[in-house]
Parts: structure tokens; C-alpha cells; sequence
């Protein structure tokens, strides 16, 4: 509440010129009323929690949307695509604009640079919205002396884009890239496990392709793909392995 009270203050402050509000509700009552009720009807559908929801974040996206349709706003979802390519995200919840989503955590990084957000906004290490745990650490535990959070997605994101763009293979990912097989089998199943969350299936009997079409129209699709290709810290791979 504390970080949301500070960036709320810095976003006002910073676009003076758009009239930015910053109000704060409690969803407690609200989600222990729903997360009863969904209780309630598991034990009498004779069926049991096997694991923890995702109802926080949900209710969350609900609300923001359901406030957006209201008040004739967008509602915007900060999703980047290192979280999409390892399933770090919710179904069901979102929003109605992703900005960032072609964009990798690393690169995020750069933009926050290029933009001058303020440090104690890029410089905050990554949590998981639903149960409130730190992404670095849960993935690879204590991060090497000398690095933070920027450091290792320099490291993760190159072969989460050429496993999932370019389809590398892991032994492909290996000897390109000079990590272990072991490392490179490793983040390929992490990769691969989540297929069935960025395509979710539905009943179909013709085949169907969905076309997004792009909001940036005045340079090339060729462009961007040479610049996002070109855009990772390589340096900072050799640099993580001798640690």
C-alpha cells in the first residue's frame, strides 16, 4: 500500500496536465464474501481445494474493467512477454490494452530508463500479484552477490525469446548461447509446460487464426523484428556464468 501510495503520488505529480486521481478501496470484504461463497459450493459439489486461486488478481482485473466500462476509460494490463512466455498470468483477469506484452522484462527495464521512471519504481523487485512472493527467487532462489532483479531477466529472457519465437531446441539454446544443457533443457520444459495457457482450447471444427493487428503502423513488422532481435544483453550472460 505504501509503494501504491508513492507511485500514485509520482504519476500526478509527473502528468499534471491529465487530471490523474488517485483513490483507494478495500476488496477484502468483498473477496472473503465470494471466496466463501466459492468454498460453500466446492463442499457441497462433494469436491475438494486441491490448490490455492488465483481470486485476488481477478477480482482485481473485474473491478478495474467493470469501473473502465462505467466511467468510459481503457483499462490497461502491464503484462509483459517474459510473463506470457512462462505463464505468469491469470485466465480470466486482464485488461483491455497490453502495451508491454511484446515486450520482455529486460527490455521493460531499458524503457523505464529511457522514460526516467523513477528508480524506486524499476529498481522494485518483481512479485507475484496473486500470493505475493518474489518472481527472481522463486524461479532461482538467491540472486549472485553484485546482481538484482535487471541482471538475471539480461540472462533469462534471450532464451525465453529463442525458445518460444525462434524454436530453438535446447541443445540449439546451448551452443549458442554456451549455457549447460541441463540449464537449457531446463528453461525449455519450464517453456514449454506452459503451451496450454497461451492457447487456450475451445470446441472447434474448422480451423481458426486470430490476427491482431498492430498498433505501431509507420515502421515495418521487418524493423521491429531486427530491433527486438538485437535488443537483449548477451554480455550479461558470460558475465552471470563466471559468477
Amino acid at each position: 500500500l505504501q509503494y501504491a501510495r508513492k507511485f500514485g503520488k509520482e504519476i500526478i505529480s509527473a502528468f499534471p496536465s491529465i487530471n490523474i486521481k488517485y483513490v483507494e478501496q478495500d476488496l477484502t470484504p468483498l473477496l472473503r464474501n465470494i471466496d466463501t461463497v466459492n468454498n460453500d459450493l466446492i463442499a457441497r459439489a462433494g469436491k475438494k481445494v486441491v490448490q490455492r486461486g488465483s481470486l485476488v488478481t481477478r477480482l482485481i482485473s473485474s473491478m478495474v474493467l467493470e469501473f473502465a466500462d462505467k466511467t468510459g476509460y481503457c483499462a490497461i494490463d502491464s503484462t509483459n512477454g517474459t510473463e506470457i512466455v512462462l505463464g505468469e498470468f491469470v485466465l480470466g483477469s486482464g485488461g483491455e490494452l497490453a502495451p508491454l506484452s511484446t515486450l520482455y522484462k529486460s527490455q521493460v527495464y531499458d524503457l523505464a530508463e529511457i522514460l526516467n521512471i523513477p528508480k524506486f519504481v524499476s529498481d522494485r523487485k518483481p512479485i507475484n500479484s496473486t500470493f505475493g512472493n518474489d518472481k527472481v527467487f522463486t524461479y532461482f532462489g538467491e540472486i549472485p552477490e553484485g546482481f538484482i532483479a535487471r541482471d538475471i531477466y539480461n540472462v533469462l529472457d534471450p532464451p525465453l525469446y529463442l525458445i518460444y519465437r525462434k524454436n530453438y531446441t535446447p541443445e540449439k539454446l546451448a551452443k549458442e548461447l554456451g549455457h549447460s544443457l541441463e540449464f537449457s533443457k531446463r528453461i525449455y520444459e519450464v517453456v514449454k509446460k506452459q503451451d496450454h495457457r497461451r492457447s487456450i482450447p475451445y470446441f472447434k471444427i474448422l480451423d481458426h487464426r486470430f490476427y491482431i493487428r498492430r498498433t505501431v503502423t509507420e515502421i515495418s513488422n521487418e524493423e521491429l523484428r531486427e530491433w527486438i532481435d538485437n535488443s537483449f544483453c548477451f554480455n550479461d550472460i558470460e558475465k552471470l556464468r563466471r559468477r
